[in-house]
């Protein structure tokens, strides 16, 4: 790794919960072990803190400083909200050019969201570097349906990408994605499975029956995670029910068309429980390490999943739609099994077998091993910034 001591470096996420937040707390406790660093902030909103709960390393440190999302008001706010947004991105980009003047010159950078295109704008010094991470190189979305919202932040993205010192990716097929656009400025790593998160403890002593209507998730199949089209829901309620197992769905959906079209797929099948809500981090974590077989029908998807880095290190059995991306990330892992999504009775047939065979998660008391981070933590602080 290139670069000198005491080098300071700021991680940033807009997202004050869920995987992204989680991913970002993580990246920044691994940099923060890795030789000449000297601390490493994140970045985020009001609620991190809380949500994360105690981040084991001094040089790790929390700032809440970018401002509170905006929510839905009366109509004339919600008028006003699109230039009230554009509003907040200045605003945010300024508060990150602050923080970075006051790191200094040297210190490094690094974007978990593309958000902030004005490179030039948040690099206070000229000798910063400004690292992004590119969690999805394709949209969950169709481009050719996407809203004008959606163009303008595909446009941002496209940008972001073109003006980062270096960006870094997420496995071989999102690195032969962005490889044309980014060229030798791009890094591609594998999404580790460990975490140096500890588990929250205000649901750490209660037992899942007590979180969910679904009594008995060590006897039931599970979906989870944020409930958008690509994922294909659909195509899971409609196999449980061809193959007579029971499924619980648990995550918040995208809209209320989605949510109302779930509702109503899920009423009418007795194999299927419902949960269309947020779920905590420790509730999140605790239903994944109970249900007896993770699901994970995606219609298309070509990132690498947390649900499934999550599921492979609680060594939990699982099912999932058989799409290149999720073949690459789940590598050799013994416990998985692969249908293909646009054939339903193959589908059906192929979760009725997986879940017959599957014996839930296996998670062994093993020593904690976090070094699946050290070639993450290492591609964004390798190299130095172009010199233009």
């Amino acid at each position: 790794m290139t670069g000198s001591d005491h080098r300071r470096v700021m991680v940033v996420c807009p997202t004050e919960y869920g995987g992204q937040i989680e991913h970002a707390a993580d990246l920044a406790l691994a940099i923060a072990e890795q030789p000449g660093v000297e601390r490493c902030l994140l970045l985020s909103r009001p609620g991190a803190a809380e949500y994360l709960g105690e981040l084991k390393n001094p040089k790790v440190k929390v700032l809440e400083t970018l401002p509170r999302r905006r929510k839905k008001g009366s109509k004339l706010q919600n008028l006003l909200r699109p230039a009230r947004q554009v509003m907040d991105l200045v605003t945010e980009h300024l508060i990150i050019r602050r923080l970075s003047r006051a790191a200094g010159d040297g210190a490094q950078l690094v974007l978990e969201t593309s958000k902030y295109p004005v490179v030039s704008l948040l690099r206070a010094g000229q000798k910063s570097e400004v690292v992004l991470f590119v969690h999805n190189a394709k949209p969950h979305f169709d481009p050719r349906q996407a809203s004008l919202r959606d163009r303008v932040l595909l446009g941002l993205e496209s940008y972001s990408m073109r003006t980062a010192d270096r960006v870094v990716t997420q496995g071989t097929t999102q690195a032969e994605t962005l490889r044309e656009v980014v060229g030798d400025r791009l890094r591609a790593v594998s999404l580790p499975l460990s975490s140096r998160l500890s588990k929250s403890q205000d649901l750490a002593s209660q037992d899942v029956a007590s979180l969910s209507s679904a009594t008995d998730l060590s006897k039931k199949a599970l979906c989870i995670g944020e409930l958008r089209s690509n994922k294909g829901i659909e195509i899971a309620i409609e196999a449980a029910d061809t193959a007579q197992v029971p499924l619980v769905i648990a995550g918040k959906s995208d809209g209320a068309e989605t949510e109302a079209k779930l509702a109503e797929l899920a009423a009418a099948s007795e194999y299927i429980v419902l949960e269309d809500r947020f779920l905590e981090r420790s509730e999140f974590d605790r239903y994944l390490e109970s249900a007896k077989l993770i699901v994970l029908p995606y219609v298309h998807f070509d990132a690498q999943s947390g649900i499934l880095a999550k599921a492979m290190y609680v060594k939990a059995s699982i099912f999932a739609s058989d799409l290149p991306a999720l073949r690459d990330q789940a590598g050799d892992y013994p416990d998985i099994s692969f249908a293909d999504h646009q054939d339903p009775a193959g589908f059906a047939a192929g979760l009725a077998e997986a879940f017959k065979k599957a014996q839930g998660p296996r998670q062994d008391d093993q020593p904690e091993d976090f070094s699946d981070w050290d070639s993450v933590a290492v591609a964004v602080l390798g190299g130095h910034r172009k010199q233009s």
